[in-house]
């Protein structure tokens, strides 16, 4: 899913119709358009994901700070139970949350659920999380 998504949708900063920056497309909106930005990559794997059988709970849409420039960016989280795994649109690599270093994990999405990652002197890995309530 990740090879696919990446190697298939153009990447492309949304601005929407109206002037709007970090328009989130769904699915259906990035397959007829064939581009899209970080959320939109994220988002059609999860979508794809779910289409393959994962529960909805397995899927986490993560915006992150990318240390090196200091840009938002979002990834999908994908956990098996054993480990999470980490489809990102910067790399053609699944990788386990425990290698990912770039970045600084900011807010989830599970579900109906959002969260607030926490940290103190270090990056928060993907399961270091408070739920927002």
């Amino acid at each position: 899913v990740n090879a696919a998504v990446n190697a298939g949708l153009k990447y492309r900063r949304d601005i929407d119709g109206y002037g709007v920056a970090d328009y989130w497309a769904t699915a259906e909106e990035t397959l007829t358009r064939g581009s899209g930005d970080c959320e939109e990559f994220a988002t059609l794997k999860m979508w794809m994901l779910i289409a393959a059988g994962f529960e909805r709970s397995q899927l986490r849409l993560q915006l992150v700070k990318l240390l090196k420039t200091g840009e938002d960016h979002a990834v999908l989280v994908v956990d098996t139970g054993a480990t999470r795994l980490v489809l990102d649109n910067l790399s053609a690599m699944v990788r386990d949350d425990s290698e990912v270093n770039e970045y600084r994990p900011l807010f989830s999405f599970v579900g109906g659920d959002a969260f607030l990652h926490g940290f103190k002197s270090k990056p928060a890995r993907s399961n270091e999380v408070a739920a927002l309530r």
